[in-house]
C-alpha cells in the first residue's frame, strides 16, 4: 500500500476476528490465562518495554565485558616475484630469479589493571538500568492485566444482569397473561395490565442496553488482548463522537506526531468489504482529502432500533442520489 493508514475504530469489528464472543457462528471462550498470554504476545506496549529490558540486559553484558582481556590476532602473507633490471636508457634488460615468500603472525593481549573504579561503576550503573527496565516491564504488564481483568469481570457482571433481566421479562409476561385472564373475569383493571406492559417494555429496553454494553466490553477486551492500542475517555459532560475523535486525534498527535497520512473511522458494528482499504487508498492517492464510502443496513429486522437506523440510512442515500 502506497500510503500509511491509521485505522481509528471505536471498537472496530475487524480487530475482533476471534475472542470471547468473536462471531455468532464462531464463538470462542477465553480463560484468564489465555487472555494474558494473548496480551503478552500481541501488546505493542508490552513488546516495547520488553525490548527495553533486553537492551538493558545487553548493556550490562557489555559493561561486564570491560573486565575481560582484549586479545587481538593478525596473520599476513606476502610473495615477491622475479626482478627485472635495465640500463638507464632501458636497454640490456635482464631478469633475476629471486622468488621469496613471506608471512607474519602477531598476537596482542591487553587488560585493564586499574581504571579508578570506572569499570565497576559502569557495571553497577548497568545493573540498575536493567533492574529499572525490568520493573517498568513488569509494571506495564501488570497494568494491562489489571485492565483486562476489569473488562473480564465487567463482562461477567453484564452477563449476570442479562440473565436476571431475561428471567424478569419471562415473569412479567406471565403476570400480564394472568392479569388478562383476571380482567376477563372482572377481577383486574386495564390500568393494571398497562402498568405491567410498560414494565415489560422497560425491562426489554434495559436488556437491550445491557446486551449493547456486553458487545462493547467484549470488543474492548478482545482488542486489548490482541494488541490493539485503545484510548479510553471518561467525560460525562462532553458526550458524543465528535468530542471522542477530537480527544483521540490530540492524543495521537502528542504521542506520534504528524506521521500518518490518513485516518479511517469505523463504528463497532461496521463490516467491510475485503478490498475496502485498498480501494479507499486508491481514491486517497488520487488526491482526495476527505472520502466517504457506500453504506447500507445489514440488520433491518433485528429490533426497532436497527429498523429505525436502516430507514434513516435509506432516506439519506435517496437524498444524496444513491440508487
Amino acid at each position: 500500500m502506497s500510503k500509511r493508514f491509521c485505522l481509528i475504530a471505536s471498537l472496530c469489528a475487524m480487530l475482533c476476528g476471534h475472542g470471547l464472543y468473536a462471531q455468532d457462528n464462531n464463538r470462542r471462550m477465553l480463560g484468564i490465562d489465555e487472555m494474558f498470554r494473548l496480551a503478552d504476545e500481541n501488546s505493542s506496549s508490552i513488546k516495547s518495554y520488553s525490548t527495553g529490558k533486553d537492551a538493558a540486559a545487553m548493556a550490562l553484558k557489555s559493561a561486564k565485558a570491560q573486565r575481560l582481556p582484549d586479545i587481538n590476532a593478525s596473520l599476513s602473507a606476502s610473495y615477491l616475484g622475479d626482478g627485472n633490471l635495465w640500463d638507464r636508457d632501458f636497454s640490456n634488460g635482464q631478469t633475476i630469479s629471486m622468488p621469496h615468500f613471506g608471512n607474519n603472525f602477531a598476537l596482542q593481549a591487553s587488560m585493564t589493571v586499574y581504571a579508578g573504579g570506572a569499570i565497576n561503576s559502569g557495571i553497577a550503573l548497568a545493573e540498575l538500568g536493567e533492574q529499572m527496565a525490568t520493573l517498568d516491564w513488569q509494571k506495564n504488564r501488570q497494568d494491562i492485566r489489571f485492565i483486562l481483568t476489569g473488562y473480564y469481570l465487567n463482562l461477567f457482571k453484564l452477563n449476570n444482569q442479562a440473565e436476571v433481566l431475561e428471567k424478569n421479562i419471562e415473569l412479567t409476561k406471565l403476570v400480564i397473561k394472568n392479569m388478562v385472564a383476571r380482567r376477563k373475569q372482572g377481577s383486574a383493571l386495564k390500568n393494571d395490565i398497562t402498568r405491567y406492559e410498560l414494565q415489560l417494555e422497560n425491562q426489554k429496553l434495559q436488556l437491550t442496553k445491557v446486551n449493547d454494553a456486553k458487545k462493547i466490553m467484549n470488543h474492548q477486551l478482545v482488542t486489548r488482548a490482541h494488541g490493539a492500542i485503545v484510548y479510553e475517555r471518561f467525560n460525562d459532560k462532553l458526550v458524543g463522537k465528535g468530542y471522542a475523535l477530537e480527544y483521540l486525534l490530540d492524543r495521537i498527535g502528542e504521542e506520534y506526531g504528524d506521521v500518518f497520512d490518513a485516518y479511517m473511522v469505523f463504528d463497532a458494528d461496521n463490516l467491510l468489504s475485503e478490498d475496502y482499504i485498498s480501494r479507499m487508498n486508491e481514491t486517497f492517492s488520487d488526491g482526495y482529502r476527505i472520502i466517504t464510502s457506500y453504506r447500507n443496513s445489514k440488520n433491518y429486522g433485528d429490533n426497532w432500533i436497527s429498523a429505525g437506523y436502516a430507514l434513516w440510512c435509506s432516506k439519506r442515500r435517496q437524498h444524496q442520489g444513491d440508487h
